[in-house]
């Protein structure tokens, strides 16, 4: 079985990060996808919505999975609860959990190319290689000008290109709730 994480701040969600699923799942093709809103994210200060209403708000990802575009899909609200708990959110402990939960899955990840390029920071890194096989395909290899990167080039299921970031957003719909 093939998982696909799709997380992020999602301050609101938008259409953007809509097309970054849809293009990750359709490169993927992955047999569940779990959309986890962070808590807090270590790269930001503090958001302007609060952890549940985000939860709430990516309820629209639900709309890929009526248009097809990608298979069983449900909004996790795990990274939330684990901030209010005062627990630090790290991709890696959101994937071993995920690898605890699911132990027969192939676990992939979708970003944008914000977080791609500063991939090489975040805690624990050369553990998300570990754990996620598109990662760990590119580990070692080089990536502009950082000669001990983990990726040469763009990530295979980095579908963003930075597009979203930046630039107004509409926010998607929201529409029901569903969790891991």
């Amino acid at each position: 079985m093939r998982l696909l994480l799709y997380g992020g701040t999602f301050d609101p969600p938008h259409n953007g990060h809509l097309n970054n699923l849809r293009a990750a799942a359709a490169r993927v093709r992955p047999d569940r996808v779990v959309v986890m809103p962070a808590g807090l994210s270590p790269f930001k200060q503090s958001t302007a919505a609060p952890g549940s209403a985000r939860v709430e708000m990516c309820a629209c990802f639900r709309a890929l999975e009526a248009e097809g575009a990608v298979p069983a899909l449900c909004v996790s609200g795990w990274e939330v609860e684990q901030a209010a708990l005062g627990r630090r959110n790290y991709t890696v402990l959101t994937l071993e959990m995920l690898a605890r939960t699911y132990p027969e899955a192939e676990l992939y990840m979708a970003m944008g190319s914000d977080m791609l390029l500063s991939f090489d920071s975040w805690h624990r890194w050369q553990e998300i290689l570990r754990l996620e096989p598109e990662c760990r395909r590119r580990a070692g290899a080089s990536r502009q000008g950082k000669a001990d990167g983990p990726h040469r080039g763009p990530h295979p299921v980095c579908t963003g290109r930075g597009s979203a970031h930046g630039q107004q957003q509409p926010a998607c719909p929201p529409c029901s709730r569903g969790s891991v």
